[in-house]
């Protein structure tokens, strides 16, 4: 179901996973991306999400492609490896102006990077916004974007974290 701006209203919140998986603050009516979905593996969660789906307390949002695009190009710009459901998620988020519950330190860096509102659960939420390099422990090649190994040598990249 592609929800609207106008439908957003009522529900202005967006879960991730997290709160699926570790949370019981399903209380109130939000939103979900397909990406959410698919990453609940345990047929009981699974069951809970459909009937929460069925009984309208969550609808599952489209995302556009641009705004998918300008997610992942900031993830790229701050290497902070987020996944293709947490892109979905933030992408939502910004585009029907939505706030993010979610308890992932990532999604939250960068809707703090987006002026996204955000609140964590399970955890503190993040208050400051962090930018990551990656660095080659054998090398010491620096790459300003998200590797998982380095192109001089092969080695594992490490990714190291920078406060701005």
């Amino acid at each position: 179901m592609n929800e609207t701006y106008e439908t957003t209203k009522k529900f202005a919140q967006i879960y991730d996973t997290s709160v699926i998986l570790h949370s019981t603050n399903i209380m109130f009516e939000g939103y979900i991306t397909k990406g959410v979905l698919n990453e609940v593996k345990d047929e009981i969660l699974r069951e809970v999400v459909r009937g929460l789906l069925r009984n309208g307390k969550l609808r599952i949002l489209d995302v556009s492609e641009d705004s998918k695009k300008k997610i992942a190009e900031i993830n790229n710009n701050f290497a902070n490896n987020l996944s293709q459901t947490d892109i979905e998620i933030l992408a939502a988020a910004y585009e029907y102006n939505l706030k993010i519950i979610t308890s992932d330190f990532a999604i939250q860096n960068i809707a703090r990077i987006l002026n996204v509102p955000y609140e964590g659960i399970v955890e503190s939420m993040n208050e400051k916004i962090n930018k990551f390099i990656c660095v080659c422990p054998a090398c010491e090649k620096v790459y300003k974007t998200y590797k998982k190994f380095c192109d001089v040598c092969g080695t594992e990249i490490v990714k190291k974290e920078i406060e701005i």
